[in-house]
């Protein structure tokens, strides 16, 4: 059996329940982190991490950029990293010169920023891009009613009985709340404060060193004798060292984590000898409950030698550059505890959800998980959140609920086991927490596997010197026929790797369990993985094997869970995700690798992360394709598509599909024939159309450079159709990020072309129409404006089918990031009845050697009775501009005369010198022919100005004076 091997990490299946939206992330912002010594990266080191970078100026317009961690807190990681002797996995790099990698461009206009970091997450000096999270505080609305003299937070999970097992000298432990501030000065926090002894005392003159306005302990942070702001209104830089709180939430969570105890005012916190080490994030506003700088704040606090960070917000939108500062916080030695969200839904939530943090979810008084929490398989344990008394600014103690209130409550436990086990790794802890907590689920039936392993129990926590704890780390999926698909009755090996974190384990046996109930077994049962000691790590060498079940959905996302048992129990289980039974498939046969989905899509089936399939390549070399849509329609009014839409990260979904894409090697028709049937829902505003979709890879030397596509198309209606067109939408992207692609009509034999200029590396593509019928096409700027509309603004049914329906509307874009249509119409199809529309899709590293290409496929197409007939006129050699001639009347009108060879796109601006549009005057298409049009140009001031006259692929600007 011939095997191909896909790797997976925890990371990794955790990433799989990731959910992003629009509108959880900053507008305006990307970050980007710079590869290790590439170019672009030095040249930005040299700026200081400062200013624009004009390699990114097409694609992002006007931008400044700034280091996504500030200076002193990558001083500070520096700092910290020598105190530890600590080193980063890449030997090459420490830690803070890891994190000085990351990249935050502000942009002055207004940009789609998914969209774009998908696009310049593909340029080769960039690690990765991604939009920037916006994160909040999670608490619910205090209840008035409540004001309880009792605790029952601290009572449930014994955290009374674990105190008592700490001596009178315990050290205290450092443990930051990453929040809005917290009042230093309120009475059951202030003795428990931090106060940092580099800043405390005198310096060499005899100042106070919490006031010399120097950085005594060389951190990087002025006189941060107590904390820090990194979010003031007050300093001239933004920060200062005052971390007193706008919101009160920072200072509720301080007292569950570390009030004072036995002090015989106010309330008791979790943990019992604790020192909170005050990290503001959040703005002076009282009412504000938005966090921005929360991953400084944690980075800063794990370089001060914080044990324990809480963490009580967040967001659903995930970010690598945080799981970034997330692991570099953790190698520094701290372990974070998170909140796991207010919303009351089963999502992730962030940082929560990230590899290595302790993600918490709250229960009430009665261990049932509250309304409002999250939960998700990425949650950890459950702890007391609803209805918690604690402290507030001003001397002042109230009740507040939330998953907020349920994180520090974990974290001041974790500080205690901390103490208990000063050697133990952030992970141990974490695991030790989680393998000690009180099951709850028969609490909570229809929650379990959703709430973690149950409410934590502190006394537990830090007594229990024999916990036992297994994870799985990673594993390998090998699937039979090598393609990398866990297809239908495949049979599919599972490689584990096992870690032991806690007490040495004798005779482990692996259980596998599919709790989807799909009839699935595996061979075998068990697993006898044997003996691991403390911290050993290791791949077992028996695989779990299975068969895909023939009746699993498609695309369906299928639950494996093992259960890890010794001769003393059940020790833990753990679940993982599979996607079985995808419903896309790539073709491969020739120099041409690119991938149909099952319902219109070329290219990638997961838009825009584009991770599902192999988009357009040729030669093995890299992508050349962000998206490939069908576009089918009868006016703007009745579309089907599956492109993007109005809103640019959401494709339409007008299509579904009645027979999955499957491919056949070798085919009936070519060395590999691909298949497929789809149909829109026949919606008002759809097509109403049936598609049997049919590509074609062939053999021979002739033949290597081009796939066919055809699509059969029914009338599934209850109309005639009369305005019929068909098409495909292509967002190429050859080279870095798209920039500087220019896609053209070939005017002698009718077919679209996309190149790179500047450069002779990097492969051309081209598109042709096959079939007997009048072609489309347009060449569109992505960024410009057509029809009212632009495709990065917004791509919606009136600019699809502007671009679908009006014969060749442009023929030549600009040198930018660019799109094309190309397709067949009008035609006419009666009620039930199929025509073909067919195309070849083609590659070649020179761009002159396309048109032979395309000819060779059309001759194939021909000989193969797929599809032919297509006939085309050449185009006139001259410029579809011939003439333009301005004036000004004497009413103040303006006079434009111009000629035109053919029905082209016209556009009319009055720019100023700096080339600024003061006035657009006209937009529409125009006739072949000659015009004469009156403008009003009276609200333009006078002064000197150009005209700039745009038609098709040609542009013309003349001076213009006015003169009032």
């Amino acid at each position: 059996m011939k095997l191909t091997r896909l790797f997976f990490s925890l990371c990794f299946a955790i990433t799989c329940i990731i959910s992003t939206g629009i509108a959880s992330v900053k507008p305006g912002i990307i970050v980007v982190k710079f590869k290790y010594n590439s170019q672009i990266a030095e040249k930005w080191l040299a700026q200081k991490r400062t200013g624009e970078l004009p390699e990114f100026r097409t694609i992002l317009g006007s931008h400044t950029s700034r280091g996504y961690i500030n200076n002193a807190t990558l001083q500070a990681v520096a700092k910290r990293e020598n105190e530890l002797n600590n080193s980063f996995s890449k030997p090459t790099q420490s830690l803070s010169e890891n994190l000085s990698l990351i990249c935050v461009f502000d942009c002055s206009q207004a940009i789609d920023v998914e969209l774009l970091s998908r696009k310049i997450s593909s340029n080769p000096n960039v690690e990765y891009a991604e939009p920037m999270p916006e994160h909040s505080i999670v608490f619910e609305p205090n209840d008035p009613q409540f004001l309880s003299n009792t605790q029952y937070n601290v009572q449930v999970i014994k955290a009374t009985e674990a105190w008592d097992i700490f001596p009178s000298d315990t050290k205290p432990i450092l443990l930051a709340i990453i929040d809005t501030g917290v009042d230093y000065n309120h009475e059951d926090l202030a003795p428990n404060i931090y106060i940092n002894p580099g800043e405390s005392g005198q310096d060499s003159q005899g100042r106070d060193k919490q006031t010399n306005n120097i950085d005594d302990d060389g951190n990087g942070f002025i006189d941060d004798w107590h904390g820090w702001d990194f979010l003031s209104s007050t300093s001239p830089n933004g920060q200062d060292n005052d971390p007193y709180p706008g919101h009160r939430h920072g200072t509720h969570c301080a007292g569950i984590a570390g009030a004072v105890i036995n002090n015989g005012i106010g309330i008791a916190g979790t943990a019992r000898y604790v020192r909170i080490l005050p990290v503001k994030v959040a703005r002076d506003n009282s009412n504000s409950g938005s966090i921005d700088n929360g991953y400084d704040g944690i980075l800063y606090a794990a370089s001060v030698g914080a044990k324990v960070i809480s963490c009580s917000w967040g967001s659903q939108t995930s970010a690598e550059s945080e799981r970034e500062v997330i692991t570099t916080a953790i190698s520094l030695g701290a372990l974070i505890v998170s909140a796991s969200g207010n919303d009351g839904k089963k999502v992730a939530f962030f940082p929560a959800a990230y590899p290595g943090v302790i993600s918490v979810t709250a229960t009430k008084k009665n261990d049932t998980i509250a309304y409002f929490s999250n939960y998700d398989r990425s949650v950890d344990i459950s702890a007391p959140g609803y209805l918690i008394n604690s402290t507030v600014p001003n001397n002042v103690y109230e009740s507040e609920s939330g998953t907020s209130m349920a994180a520090p409550c974990v974290a001041g436990v974790a500080a205690m086991v901390r103490q208990k086990f000063p050697n133990y790794t952030p992970e141990q802890i974490k695991e030790q927490i989680k393998a000690t907590a009180d099951n709850i689920d028969s609490l909570n039936p229809t929650l379990e596997g959703y709430i973690g392993s149950g409410r934590i129990n502190a006394y537990r926590a830090i007594t229990d010197n024999n916990t036992r704890a297994v994870i799985l780390s990673k594993y390998q999926i090998k699937d039979a026929n090598s393609n990398g698909l866990l297809e239908l009755d495949e049979q599919v090996e599972v490689h584990l790797t096992l870690k032991n974190i806690l007490a040495p384990i004798r005779n482990l046996r692996v259980d596998p369990v599919f709790p989807d109930n799909l009839g699935v077994v595996f061979s075998p049962l068990t697993i006898d993985a044997g003996n691991f000691s403390t911290l050993e790590e290791r791949e077992i060498t028996i695989p779990l094997i299975f068969t895909v079940p023939s009746n699993a959905p498609e695309n369906f996302n299928m639950a494996i869970q093992l259960q890890f048992e010794d001769s003393l129990g059940i020790i833990s289980n753990v679940v993982f995700m599979l996607t079985v039974n995808p419903t896309y498939r790539t073709m491969a046969a020739n120099n041409i690798s690119v991938t149909f989905n099952s319902i219109g899509n070329i290219g990638f089936n997961d838009y825009p992360r584009n991770n599902q399939g192999d988009g357009f390549i040729y030669k093995k070399k890299s992508n050349l394709l962000f998206e490939g849509s069908l576009i089918i329609g009868t006016s703007d009014l009745r579309i089907s598509n599956v492109a993007r839409g109005i809103n640019t990260m959401v494709q339409d979904k007008s299509f579904v599909l009645t027979k999955p894409f499957s491919v056949t090697m070798p085919g009936i028709v070519s060395l590999e024939d691909g298949q497929g049937e789809l149909t829109d829902h026949g919606d008002s505003s759809e097509a109403g159309v049936g598609v049997k979709q049919n590509a074609y890879q062939f053999s021979g030397k002739e033949n290597e450079d081009f796939v066919i596509v055809t699509y059969d198309i029914t009338n599934t209606s209850t109309r005639d159709f009369t305005t019929l067109h068909a098409g495909l939408y292509f967002d190429w992207d050859i080279g870095i990020s798209g920039q500087n692609n220019i896609v053209r009509l070939d005017d002698q034999d009718g077919f679209g072309y996309a190149y790179r200029i500047k450069t002779d590396t990097l492969p051309s593509v081209a598109v042709a129409l096959l079939s007997p019928q009048q072609l489309n096409f347009f060449a569109a700027d992505n960024d410009g404006i057509y029809f009212g509309s632009s495709i990065s603004g917004g791509f919606n049914n009136t600019l699809k089918w502007g671009m679908l329906s009006n014969g060749i509307g442009r023929k030549a874009s600009n040198p930018t990031d660019v799109s094309m249509v190309i397709g067949a119409g009008p035609m006419i199809l009666p009620q039930g009845e199929t025509l073909r529309v067919g195309f070849a899709i083609g590659a070649s590293d020179f761009t002159d050697s396309l048109r032979g290409i395309i000819s060779q496929a059309r001759m194939k197409a021909k000989e193969k009775d797929i599809s032919s007939g297509f006939m085309f006129e050449p185009l006139p050699k001259n410029t579809e501009l011939i003439m333009v001639k301005p004036n000004i009347t004497n009413d103040g009108n303006f006079n434009v005369e111009y000629t035109l060879s053919d029905n082209v796109y016209v556009r009319i601006d009055i720019i100023n010198t700096l080339g600024a549009v003061i006035k657009s005057l006209k937009e529409e298409y125009a006739d072949a022919g000659h015009h004469t049009d009156q403008l009003s140009i009276n609200e333009v001031a006078q002064g000197a100005y150009f005209v700039r006259f745009r038609s098709g692929s040609k542009t013309m600007v003349l001076p213009l004076f006015v003169i009032k």
